[in-house]
């Protein structure tokens, strides 16, 4: 019996949606598996094929932060902790009915961790690591080297940026022969059905001018993925394109994003939409001119890989494994983070040179069908399954 442990499969986060491949290329496999998550959301077109997969649900220990700090939000709290008492000896019960021969770990959370505790010397591990030394660094409560601590002793650890594992061995805390790099696809699927209309039939559904040069941004809004660079730079990129529009699209609703907001408008950027978060995100990837990423760290983003599919031409930050899809110059173009001079520099090219867009989709396309399919994706994940199981 194989598990895999997931906070979350098939949602809207990069690594939910990491999770639901690497579940559907265990079900292509026919390979006999329970997924345990704490939200198991699978995408509407994929919901039916995994709706009797056998699943179990992991306990999420709440923090008092989560609530507000009113009584029913004490009750409300003290109610869920009690709820995840209880789904843990349910787990906790089944793990030991069931004792697994392999754990795929897609998450580090207390969770995870709590289960590889109990029964990671009973079973082999394999851990997928979704985060850059940088990020650890900049974000994380805990240090690189604690991070890296919690998968000493993983029969397999399995990266999906190639920059971010050779980062992560130089700590010299991983055997390298355990050390794998499978990078995520993007959802093909989706990507297909937009594909069968043409980039102005898409602008017409979304209500979208003709006429209008729409540079897309794609990500939760929050200080990582940097959209405040993209508000400082939109004064110079509107007096390079008289025609632009910038839409943000991205879960919103803290004070980084409501300050953004308010700089936006009371700097008569009218020009900068935000427009929260959009289960059709991939359609305006599909529909824009240009797609931009500023984040300040990344180890492996699938938006890029969804703008490659879709064939709209890539502006991005040079960090962690964002170089490993976009090669400036040739798939895409690169500006080095925090560098407002040079966002100004890569979109004033993408915009005046259409020749070069074309050129840069076209090799952004074959890269991803050459390095980072679905295909590959299950091979690569299935070939990682064999080598510990046999």
């Amino acid at each position: 019996m194989i598990y895999f442990i997931g906070k979350n499969i098939g949602s809207y986060a990069g690594r939910a949606v990491v999770a639901m491949d690497v579940v559907d290329s265990m079900m292509q496999a026919d390979i006999d598996f329970r997924a345990i998550s704490v939200n198991y959301k699978p995408p509407e077109n994929i919901a039916e094929k995994v709706s009797s997969l056998k699943r179990l649900n992991m306990p999420y220990l709440p923090v008092k932060e989560d609530y507000q700090s009113t009584a029913m939000g004490v009750v409300k709290y003290f109610l869920k902790k009690a709820q995840s008492t209880y789904y843990g000896l349910v787990l906790d019960s089944q793990l030991r009915r069931n004792p697994p021969e392999l754990m795929i770990f897609n998450d580090s959370d207390r969770n995870s961790l709590s289960v590889r505790n109990r029964y990671g010397k009973q079973s082999k591990i394999i851990d997928i690591i979704h985060e850059s030394p940088n990020f650890v660094d900049k974000y994380f409560e805990i240090g690189p080297v604690c991070y890296l601590n919690r998968f000493r002793d993983s029969d397999s650890v399995v990266f999906v940026s190639d920059q971010c594992r050779k980062a992560w061995l130089e700590y010299g805390i991983l055997e390298e022969e355990k050390v794998h790099y499978i990078p995520n696809c993007a959802k093909e699927h989706a990507a297909k059905g937009y594909l069968e209309k043409t980039k102005t039939e898409t602008r017409e559904k979304l209500e979208l001018s003709r006429d209008t040069f729409y540079l897309v941004s794609v990500a939760s809004v929050q200080p990582r993925k940097g959209q405040d660079l993209l508000i400082d730079a939109a004064p110079e990129l509107k007096k390079i394109a008289p025609n632009l529009e910038i839409l943000i699209i991205g879960g919103r609703g803290g004070e980084f994003s409501t300050k953004l907001e308010e700089k936006a408008r009371h700097g008569g950027l009218d020009f900068v939409k935000f427009m929260g978060r959009k289960p059709n995100a991939m359609e305006y990837i599909y529909a824009s001119d240009a797609f931009i990423l500023t984040s300040r760290a990344e180890a492996f983003p699938l938006v890029l890989l969804e703008a490659m599919i879709l064939n709209t031409p890539m502006i991005g930050s040079n960090v962690d494994g964002v170089p490993e899809m976009i090669e400036h110059k040739k798939t895409g173009l690169l500006f080095e983070s925090e560098n407002v001079d040079e966002i100004v520099q890569c979109f004033t090219e993408m915009y005046n040179e259409k020749e070069k867009r074309q050129q840069y989709t076209e090799q952004a396309s074959d890269k991803y069908w050459r390095d980072f399919s679905k295909e590959k994706f299950t091979k690569r994940y299935l070939d990682c399954i064999d080598q510990l199981r046999k």
